[in-house]
């Protein structure tokens, strides 16, 4: 693997913050983090946030290509690390377009799972277009940043 990838893989591979909290608060962002759900203090307030969490599922989806992309780069145990982080974001991102389907039906305006698959796609086409302007190492600090943004799934209200 290249010398320049592994910046962009340390940045990915920090908790969200870039800096460890301590005590308590230290085990629970490192337990947030290696189950697979961003950690962030925002947190979605209302049903109407279905739609933030569509977009999360997009980026943790594309979060999970990126790491299964360098996981395929090599065959050490830091691959299989990469291989294993990109299932764990990927059920991540299913999880969160199951949640975003479920507040979008219960919502008053009655949103529908084509509304939620059409905010993934976009976000999808938006995310593609920031790969395609930024070099690699720079992308891939950008996506995991964009990742942190999303609140953990378990903190979204179970309404």
């Amino acid at each position: 693997m290249s010398s320049r990838l592994w910046p962009a893989l340390v940045l990915l591979a920090l908790p969200p913050g870039c800096s460890q909290p301590s005590g308590d608060a230290a085990n629970s962002t490192n337990t947030q983090f290696n189950a697979a759900a961003p950690a962030s203090t925002a947190q979605p307030a209302a049903a109407a946030d279905w739609r933030q969490l569509a977009e999360c599922s997009s980026k943790l989806e594309a979060v999970a290509r990126l790491f299964s992309a360098i996981a395929s780069q090599g065959s050490d145990a830091q691959s299989q690390e990469m291989l294993t982080r990109s299932l764990d974001r990927q059920s991540a991102a299913m999880r969160f377009q199951q949640r975003a389907n479920q507040l979008a039906q219960s919502t008053a305006d009655g949103g529908a799972n084509p509304e939620v698959e059409r905010i993934r796609t976009e976000t999808a086409a938006r995310l593609e277009a920031e790969r395609a302007r930024q070099p690699f190492e720079d992308f891939a600090v950008w996506l995991g940043r964009e990742a942190d943004g999303c609140a953990p799934l378990d903190a979204a209200p179970q309404n």
